[in-house]
């Protein structure tokens, strides 16, 4: 129904290792209980990791260690603070161990939609004689509503209209925008309206060409109530207004949105570290569908009530045409990420051993399995 106006990978090195799935009596001194996904270590030192023999149960969070001087060994003081019930050779399964970059993750419920909204407002008075339908796309020089059967134009601008435009008006930055949206919409060449802030005959000349491809009588005035400056191409999200009501300048018409299909996320601040621009999000639609996309927004935002906390808007845009077979409002299962470590090796931490003398051990493979102390980093 609108009036269209005429115009002119990762690399990662591997090594095999053992592991008993199973060991009661190491078990209980492997300590510490960790809530999350792992441990984050040093970088190991080149050659110790081959055949190292890990001790785990099933579901084991990992750690990543580096081992420390071996001296102590031959001396048995790295010996297990438990020693009975010792492992056999036969008890031992296979894993492997991935020197690799070592990732933390958050993850949330995040709708489906077109990012925030926008109210339109009447730039005049008068009767609403047509509005566009919910979910129209309307682009710059296109109708927006017709008052009073007389249409309303979307020009692309940031700035908001606030008078009249007319030949002898003030310089203005509003001057400068308008001459840039007739130049972009084809009513004239750009060079020759140039981007000076003051009236001058070339506008006016485009202001006919405008006026005449709308429909209005000859002129070369733009009255505001005819024109509202916006973004390029906009999305009708809902009807604010009913045909037939009278509305005075101010109100509001349409809820307005972008046209480009996001997911927008709502994370904690403390969160901060797993929501950078440009840094990769991880999706899974409702229907089952995975798709990859960029956060290509993040901003702080205010707690809406006393019982809210503050919290990270992160916008979504995502790679493909996945987004564009689901539903709006339909939530989106988001996983975030932060690189936390990089080329370490990574071990359940049920294969830690408490030693004799303080701090933790892994076993290192052989027919007599013996253990390397490791010291731990940083948990995420």
């Amino acid at each position: 129904m609108r009036d269209s106006i005429p115009s002119r990978a990762q690399n990662r090195a591997t090594r095999t290792v053992a592991s008993p799935l199973r060991n009661p009596a190491l078990s209980a001194a492997a300590s510490p209980r960790h809530s999350s996904t792992a441990i984050h270590c040093a970088k190991l030192r080149a050659g110790i990791v081959l055949g190292m023999v890990l001790t785990l149960t099933a579901g084991a969070t990992l750690v990543a260690c580096s081992p420390q001087d071996q001296g102590d060994q031959a001396n048995g003081q790295n010996a297990p603070a438990e020693e009975s019930g010792a492992p056999q050779q036969s008890d031992l399964a296979t894993a492997t161990a991935e020197v690799s970059d070592l990732v933390s993750s958050v993850t949330a419920s995040c709708p489906v939609g077109y990012g925030e909204t926008a109210s339109l407002v009447a730039s005049g008075s008068g009767v609403v004689t047509e509005l566009p339908d919910v979910e129209d796309v309307i682009s710059a020089g296109e109708t927006l509503y017709r008052l009073d059967d007389k249409p309303v134009i979307l020009l692309p601008g940031r700035l908001p209209a606030w008078r009249d435009m007319t030949p002898g008006m003030d310089d203005g930055r509003d001057i400068t925008q308008l001459k840039r949206a007739l130049a972009k919409l084809g009513f004239a060449d750009s060079d020759e309206l140039g981007t000076s802030r003051e009236w001058t005959w070339s506008l006016s000349r485009a202001v006919s060409e405008l006026r005449d491809a709308a429909g209005y009588d000859k002129g070369y005035s733009l009255p505001r109530s005819w024109f509202q400056f916006g973004p390029s191409r906009l999305r009708v999200d809902a009807l604010l207004a009913t045909k037939g009501q009278q509305v005075e300048p101010g109100a509001e018409l349409l809820s307005t949105t972008g046209t480009t299909p996001q997911v927008t996320c709502q994370i904690a601040t403390s969160q901060r570290a797993y929501a950078t621009e440009g840094g990769a999000a991880d999706l899974t639609f409702s229907d089952g569908t995975e798709a990859s996309g960029a956060i290509v927004e993040v901003s702080a935002k205010s707690a809406s009530g006393p019982e809210e906390s503050d919290y990270l808007a992160v916008i979504i845009e995502v790679t493909g045409d996945a987004l564009t077979h689901q539903q709006t409002g339909t939530e989106a299962r988001v996983q975030l990420t932060d690189t936390v470590a990089l080329g370490v090796l990574a071990v359940p931490v049920t294969a830690l051993v408490a030693l004799t003398d303080g701090g933790y051990g892994v076993m290192k493979a052989g027919d007599s399995p013996t253990y390397t102390r490791v010291q731990t980093g940083r948990f995420s």
